[in-house]
């Protein structure tokens, strides 16, 4: 954990404190950033919370749909510094009242460690029930009912280049 604090050369603004909590993994010793808390203008947490593959649990745990397959790849290549889902949230100083403004999730290929799906959560206001996503114990992707289908890749080069992609809403 680590604690800086931003100064502006303009001192009609605030100087701001950002935290910052890396966290090593026993397995493979990586220094992902997990979490990250600023404070607003207004003295409300601004909260960044990041997921990895080493956060979802496929031990004894078939993978059964893309998503998890994706992740079981990311896992089996030691490709777990790739993030799967990041989500903002909200909450006043003392901690209380969190709510979420915006997530993403990242679904990635079962064949390359490179993602091909993008969700991204609807929230027109902040959110105070949202949940994070899982993998459940049939091996199914379990996510927010707030997200949405964003952009997918259709193919990969023989490298995992993506050669077409498309929006959700159907045009390339």
């Amino acid at each position: 954990t680590y604690t800086l604090t931003v100064t502006p050369q303009n001192l009609t603004l605030d100087a701001q404190v950002i935290t910052s909590y890396p966290i090593a993994t026993s397995i493979f010793r990586t220094k992902n950033l997990v979490k990250e808390i600023k404070m607003d203008s207004r003295g409300q947490s601004v909260i960044t919370n990041i997921r990895y593959p080493l956060d979802y649990n496929l031990t004894n745990i078939t993978p059964s749909d893309a998503f998890s397959t994706g992740i079981y790849n990311l896992q089996q290549k030691s490709a777990v510094s790739m993030p799967i889902e990041n989500t903002d949230q909200l909450s006043n100083s003392d901690g209380s009242n969190l709510r979420t403004t915006a997530s993403s999730l990242i679904s990635y290929d079962a064949q390359f460690p490179f993602p091909n799906l993008t969700y991204r959560a609807a929230i027109a206001s902040p959110l105070t029930a949202f949940t994070s996503s899982s993998i459940s114990s049939s091996g199914l992707l379990t996510k927010d009912a707030s997200y949405q289908a964003r952009v997918s890749v259709d193919k990969f080069d023989s490298n995992g280049n993506p050669l077409q992609e498309h929006l959700a809403s159907g045009s390339n």
